[in-house]
């Protein structure tokens, strides 16, 4: 007689079967996946100041995530000159009910109205873990999202010279304008 059923523990399934009436029970291998992304793909209006959030179902081995060659950013606003996007990025093991967390933080703002790229690759793997009988492993399939940042905004005049009002002022006064973002003189 032949019997099979599964129970998940620990983010790992375990099936037990029953054969010729002698119980035994063997693992059920569960990837390690993404499960959260932030921002998520195709946000819009995404602030400069944004860090990428990735959250994982499992435990990972903090160098595979950390190294900057399995989690980055790239700016991707032309096509034909894809930019990688200087980062730091810190890995937080999980704890309670909070998930393992691997956060990109850009070195410098990221541009009004641009198009980025986050990418986590299968290059990042799974932590061992001896206690709940959970083998290394590595990210199921590579992971893409783009998100667009916001517009800058409108352009205003913040000051002039001679100021708003001004009477008696020669005709041969030079005048000075400042804007509220830096201007190109040819526009």
């Amino acid at each position: 007689m032949r019997s099979l059923s599964f129970v998940t523990v620990a983010s790992f399934a375990l099936a037990v079967v029953a054969c010729d009436d002698r119980p035994f029970v063997t693992a059920v291998d569960l990837p390690l996946q993404v499960i959260a992304l932030q921002p998520s793909d195709g946000s819009v209006g995404v602030a400069r100041d944004t860090a990428v959030t990735a959250r994982f179902n499992l435990e990972v081995v903090p160098g595979t995530v950390t190294d900057g060659a399995n989690f980055f950013l790239e700016d991707v606003t032309d096509p034909n000159a894809i930019k990688p996007v200087a980062a730091a990025i810190v890995y937080t093991p999980g704890s309670g009910d909070t998930p393992p967390t691997a956060v990109l933080t850009p070195q410098a703002l990221l541009a009004y109205s641009g198009r980025y790229r986050i990418t986590l690759t299968t290059g990042i793997a799974r932590q061992k873990d001896e206690q709940q009988n959970i083998p290394e492993g590595h990210l199921l399939e590579q992971v893409t999202a783009t998100f667009a940042t916001l517009d800058p905004p409108p352009l205003r005049l913040t000051a002039s010279e001679p100021g708003a009002g001004a009477m008696g002022v020669p005709l041969d006064s030079a005048i000075a304008l400042s804007f509220s973002e830096p201007i190109r003189c040819s526009t």
